[in-house]
């Protein structure tokens, strides 16, 4: 399942907790600087967990789950691409990302959702993700990749709490949501491709927009929250069950 890892499960989750920690206090320490200063702050954190992960796990690849694609197993994925889809069009993301080409702040904003998905990804998929996986497997822990998901995906939801400092406390709740939900989808892509670099594609694109806009400040209807991302959490958990299934009968 761990294509040349070389590190511990163990070993990548204190990594990624002290990488966690990190980015955690600079934020708070460089809260007052620049967006251009904060932007390069935070695009030198990504390059780092990214080479932290790859160290770690020897590529981009540090998984390879052997998936035969069955009835079950493409019927939830189909519904799973579905529910990002509906997303995408609900969030208007194709006009946000016409904003960013018409933007004087074109580099900026580029780079901003380039830093954060590098190290998102990275800190929760690369180390998080493939180190409850690690643990899992030591354990005999079933449904692994399920449990693995949701675990490195609840981190991410967690890592949004610092929006805290600036954001109503609300919309930071809606975002820890939607972050988890949306983790467990990023889990499943990367389980599934066996390739970390398309969910920080994925994450780049869903991330790629102006870095202020007028949405920032309103607070969303949880109502709209749920309709739209609960979906997406309980397709992509049912995705990685079907998986886990499958990859049990095959041992047994």
């Amino acid at each position: 399942m761990f294509n040349g890892n070389r590190w511990s499960g163990g070993r990548q989750l204190y990594w990624g907790i002290i990488i966690f920690l990190l980015f955690f206090f600079l934020t708070m320490f460089f809260y007052d600087e620049t967006i251009l200063f904060k932007i390069i702050v935070n695009l030198v954190m990504a390059l780092v967990a990214l080479a932290i992960t790859v160290r770690a796990t020897g590529s981009l690849r540090g998984i390879h789950v052997k998936i035969t694609f069955s009835c079950c197993i493409i019927g939830w994925g189909l519904l799973a691409i579905c529910s990002i889809i509906v997303m995408v069009v609900l969030s208007n993301l194709p006009i946000t990302i016409g904003q960013v080409f018409r933007s004087n702040h074109f580099l900026l904003d580029t780079t901003a959702a380039l830093a954060a998905a590098i190290l998102e990804e990275s800190l929760c998929r690369g180390l998080f993700l493939i180190g409850f996986l690690k643990i899992g497997v030591y354990r005999g822990s079933s449904c692994n990749l399920t449990r693995s998901a949701v675990y490195s995906s609840f981190l991410f939801g967690i890592l949004h709490m610092m929006n805290m400092l600036a954001g109503h406390p609300t919309i930071v709740l809606q975002q820890i949501f939607y972050a988890f939900a949306m983790g467990v989808f990023l889990a499943a892509l990367y389980i599934t491709t066996n390739n970390l670099f398309w969910p920080i594609l994925v994450h780049f694109i869903l991330d790629w927009g102006p870095l202020v806009t007028s949405s920032d400040n309103e607070v969303s209807s949880w109502g709209i929250i749920l309709a739209v991302f609960l979906p997406i959490l309980i397709i992509n958990v049912i995705y990685l069950i079907c998986i886990d299934r499958q990859l049990a009968a095959k041992v047994l």
